[in-house]
């Protein structure tokens, strides 16, 4: 018995001894971990929104085993902005760093769970359980140390772990909104994976898009059309709004510059945004031109810009400050413009479709404004459909703009080619024109010329008739009047008389051969219509050789013929006068040291006339002396031979009147050259 108690008792002390160490060990659990465990349950979709159970630790970044022996907590009723809670009776300020915990025992899941660390603008640290999962720019209580980001990730959980610590520091010196703004959520990897790729294929549909068609615009209005500013608009519209959602959900350009400060970031954004509604509001003035004044436009620019200097100069803390004004406005002037169209009476297609643009425009950020203030959540890629449904309707509005715009431009070529061939036409008509007239005043140039030609060898003429007159027949009529006086009528018988009469009789045939002269003159100058025939000029040099055959042969001159041109219609009488006086002339002044030559050849020239080239290696005459006397009247250089000087003026005046002329070339002891064109 005594055995049996001494076990029994032994038995009862052991089980008070192990009562104690649990109680002990609760005791003293409880003592280093004043946090409880809450736990949580997922929702139906599978998903745990982790907004309660979180302790802040204001002014503090505290490391996961730091908080185990922390009991003076900020307790949270719900997760957010730290600007929302007390400490020691005051509001928390905006910029500062604090510590957010909470303890969580998970439910039990087959599926393999992970936790979403939302977007977080700024200096941020999470750990889980002991283990850092995520790091977003730089933390420290120096404002001047931190580096700020924006980064969502996905963590996921160890496997069979039922209990969650979570430990995260921020740090904020940019927002005015400090803290946690949205909750993690736990959920399963599958999903959230599901979710993040469906995100990022649409979010890169939407933003490939809207770069695709800024710079498709930008070279389409800077390489073709620059007529049409919308098109304009619209690009940088689309690269603005592209960029702003592209730095807003992904912000690439931390990655590109690590160290880039990120208020300058931050700002760009805002001046995208702000930008991003100047071009589109002008886009939409420039579609509805006829709809909307030049006032509508100062009033979109007089809006827009100050925002964007604004955005510039003004701190980053005071940047969110700028929103709601800017919503509001900008919500406003879409409001006007969309109330205008509507009660536009006439509406044409174009004004159908902008209508149909604008809202969906507006019901797109309506619905993505809504829910990511008021649910949280963005269905990102309902927003791209939508966006890009808003894309394609005014690309629509531009394609018919632009066609409409082409089919104008194209008719305005057609018209243009039109009036070019009447124009051609005309400066056809006016160069045919030019050029008849050109030929007409030649024409009458050349009549001018050939009137004044005429009239200077009028003139020439008649000096030389007054010549004539005064010299050639003055004499012969003062020696008849001479010896008329000396003639004694008293006494007939007078042997004088007889001399007298035999000087009258000389003086009389004197008189009589200049004027015998003169009518030959006369007549040919009168002599304008001249009978035409065909005149053979080697049968008309064989009849001249004929008439003078004596002449030739007792001077020893050989003819020399070398015709081309044979035949031509002409006057035969006056060539024969020609050939006779230039042939008679070459036989009369030849050379007796030599055997004399006339060589005579004909030729057809280019502009149809025929020349003539009668020359001979004579006595030659001395141009430089008598140039201007060669063709006079009763002009002669050699007087060693008989001779009244009247065979070149005569062969000259017989050329003229055939329309030719007649030139001479020659040197004393060399011969002359006389050349004929008619």
């Amino acid at each position: 018995m005594n055995k049996l108690f001494a076990r029994t008792c032994r038995t009862k002390m052991i089980l008070v001894a192990i009562l104690l160490m649990f109680f002990t060990s609760i005791n003293v659990f409880s003592s280093n971990s004043n946090i409880e465990y809450l736990t949580v349950e997922f929702d139906d979709d599978g998903f745990l929104e982790i907004s309660e159970g979180w302790y802040l630790y204001w002014d503090e970044l505290l490391t996961p085993e730091e908080t185990k022996s922390r009991i003076d907590g900020i307790p949270l009723i719900t997760l957010g902005a730290w600007t929302q809670e007390r400490s020691k009776g005051k509001t928390l300020p905006s910029f500062g760093v604090a510590t957010y915990t909470n303890r969580l025992i998970l439910p039990h899941t087959d599926q393999v769970i992970s936790i979403r660390i939302p977007k977080i603008n700024y200096a941020a640290k999470l750990w889980v359980n002991n283990r850092l999962v995520y790091e977003a720019g730089r933390i420290s209580k120096n404002s001047q140390d931190v580096l700020h980001r924006r980064k969502e990730a996905f963590v996921p959980l160890s496997t069979n772990v039922d209990t969650v610590q979570l430990t995260l520091q921020v740090a904020n010196f940019f927002h005015k909104s400090g803290g946690m703004l949205k909750p993690i959520i736990a959920g399963p990897t599958s999903e959230f994976w599901q979710k993040n790729q469906n995100k990022v294929i649409s979010d890169m549909i939407l933003i490939g898009c809207l770069f695709f068609l800024g710079v498709s615009m930008l070279l389409l209005y800077f390489a073709y059309w620059r007529r049409d500013k919308a098109i304009l608009y619209l690009g940088l519209f689309s690269l603005c709004w592209g960029y702003r959602y592209l730095s807003d959900e992904y912000a690439p350009l931390v990655d590109l510059f690590p160290e880039l400060p990120w208020v300058w970031l931050v700002k760009l954004e805002y001046v995208s945004l702000f930008l991003g509604a100047h071009f589109g509001l002008h886009y939409l003035r420039t579609i509805f031109t006829k709809i909307f004044s030049t006032l509508f436009s100062k009033v979109i620019s007089s809006i827009t810009i100050p925002f964007v200097v604004i955005t510039v100069l003004l701190p980053s803390e005071y940047l969110t400050y700028l929103l709601y004004p800017f919503f509001t406005i900008i919500f406003c002037l879409i409001l006007y413009v969309l109330f205008v169209l509507v009660t536009t009476k006439r509406q044409n297609l174009q004004s159908q479709i902008g209508l149909l643009g604008i809202i969906s425009g507006i019901a797109i950020v309506t619905y993505h404004m809504m829910s990511f203030n008021l649910w949280g959540e963005v269905d990102s890629t309902l927003v791209s459909i939508g966006y890009l449904m808003a894309l394609m309707i005014n690309a629509l509005l531009l394609g018919k703009r632009f066609s409409v715009s082409y089919s104008i431009k194209d008719n305005q070529q057609k018209v243009a080619v039109l009036q070019n061939m009447e124009i051609t036409e005309q400066t056809h008509l006016l160069t045919k024109t030019k050029d008849l007239l050109e030929k007409q005043v030649a024409l009458r140039t050349r009549e001018l010329e050939k009137v004044v030609m005429d009239l200077k060898e009028r003139n020439n003429h008649l000096e030389q008739f007054n010549y004539i007159v005064s010299h050639n027949m003055r004499a012969p009529v003062s020696n008849i009047l001479g010896l008329t006086n000396i003639y004694n009528k008293d006494d007939v018988q007078d042997p004088y008389n007889l001399i007298a009469v035999d000087k009258i009789k000389d003086s009389v045939h004197a008189l009589d051969h200049v004027l015998k002269d003169l009518t030959t003159v006369l007549e040919v100058k009168q002599n304008i219509n001249l009978p035409n025939e065909l005149v053979d000029f080697e049968q008309l040099i064989v009849k001249i050789e004929k008439s003078i055959h004596d002449q030739i042969t007792h001077a020893e001159m050989l003819v020399q013929l070398n015709l081309e041109i044979k035949q031509i219609m002409s006057n035969g009488a006056y060539w024969y006068s020609i050939l006779i006086n230039l042939i008679s002339n070459a036989i009369k002044y030849s050379r007796r040291d030599v055997q004399s030559f006339i060589k005579i050849t004909t030729e057809k020239m280019n502009d149809a006339h025929v020349k003539m080239v009668v020359s001979d290696n004579g006595l030659g005459i001395d141009l430089s002396n008598n140039q201007s006397d060669i063709f006079g009247l009763y002009k002669r250089f050699h007087n060693h031979v008989e001779g009244k000087g009247m065979g070149l003026f005569m062969v000259r005046t017989q050329v003229e009147s055939m329309g030719g002329h007649i030139s001479v070339e020659s040197k004393p002891g060399e011969g002359t050259k006389f050349t004929i064109v008619v």
